[in-house]
Formats: structure tokens, sequence, C-alpha cells
């Protein structure tokens, strides 16, 4: 299809930040593809929006996201994903995180389990969260409510693994937090403690 009317606006704010894009063909493996017209026309969408030659030098992978497969060329593709992920984690810095800072983790998508119920995810901005641990669940409408995170697992490429810790940086599947919503945010329990007088 070529880039998209969305694409132009979102490169050209990540434009305008200097940063350094990753370009991801998708849809490979559809009958129609046409890489190599794609591909030039996302050079001409650069140089047309004024891209740097830092910009412009961008690393390019092909997928196709629904079969799983991705590569570094259309004519030879992997059985997995492993070539976007590699590359990702070569050319993207890594969060700014604070490791000794008290919990703050923003949930941003929800899943369910059969098995353990809700889970809610989110990237950990600050500190630590732990199996088991109380934290202060803060909702969208400002209430506090304490609550146990049962599970915590961590993404491995698609797959969730089980942990007993996360810290600052990591995104973290959270299971036994019912109240949860998109826009909710954790924080220490101490903070809902201090608010409600009680003892800790």
């Amino acid at each position: 299809e070529g880039p998209m009317p969305q694409t132009r606006f979102v490169l050209r704010k990540a434009m305008e930040l200097n940063l350094i894009p990753i370009v991801v063909i998708n849809k490979i493996d559809r009958p129609n593809a046409r890489p190599a017209e794609v591909l030039n026309e996302i050079y001409d969408l650069f140089i047309e929006l004024g891209a740097n030659d830092d910009q412009i030098d961008f690393p390019v992978i092909y997928t196709s996201a629904r079969s799983g497969v991705s590569g570094f060329s259309a004519e030879d593709l992997e059985d997995d994903l492993e070539p976007l992920f590699s590359t990702i984690l070569e050319h993207i810095p890594a969060p700014l995180v604070e490791y000794n800072a008290p919990l703050q983790l923003l949930v941003t998508n929800l899943n369910y389990d059969d098995y353990v119920g809700k889970i809610v995810v989110g990237l950990i901005n600050r500190g630590k969260i732990e199996e088991g641990e109380i934290v202060s669940l803060i909702k969208q409408d400002k209430r506090k409510v304490l609550c146990k995170a049962i599970k915590l697992y961590l993404f491995e490429g698609l797959k969730r693994k089980e942990v007993k810790k996360a810290e600052s940086g990591e995104i973290v599947a959270i299971a036994g937090i019912s109240d949860a919503n998109i826009g909710s945010y954790f924080s220490p329990s101490i903070c809902l403690k201090i608010t409600l007088g009680l003892d800790t």
C-alpha cells in the first residue's frame, strides 16, 4: 500500500524531534506486494520532509506480521520476528529509568487469561514491583485502591514468562488486579496508607 497519510504525520513529528527511524515494510506476503517500489516511495517521503543524513540512512526490515516472519531482504525472510526485534534493540536507545525511585507504572493494555483472569500491562517508569507485593492502584477518577500483584510476567518475543520481580524500563504484565483499566497507574502502597492515615 505504500506510506499511508498517518505515516507522513508521525514521520514529520519524529523528524522534528530528531529521531532516527527504523522502516518496517509489512504485508510482504501479499501476492501484489511491491517492496522495492514502496521503499522508493519511503525515500521520496523522507526527502520531501527534509530528512537529514542520519535519518535517511535508516535500517529496513521486511515483515508479514500476520505470519510472524521478518528479514533484512524481501526475498530472504526468517520464520520469526527476530530480525525486527534485534534491529530495535540495536538502534533504539533504552528508556531513561529510575531504578531506586518509588514505583510508577501506567497501565497501557489489558489482556485476559483463562487461568489467572484479567492481566494489566504497562511500562515501569520508576522503581520495581515484586510478586505478591501490595501496591496502590490510582484510577482515572483519582480513587486509590490497595491491591496485590498475584503474578508477574515479562515478555520474551510474543510469549509471557513468569517472574518474581520486574524493574524500571521493563514492560510487565500483572495478574490479580481486577480494578485496573487503561490509564490507571500504580504507586507504592505506602502512598495510599499515608493518604488514608494508616500505620505502615
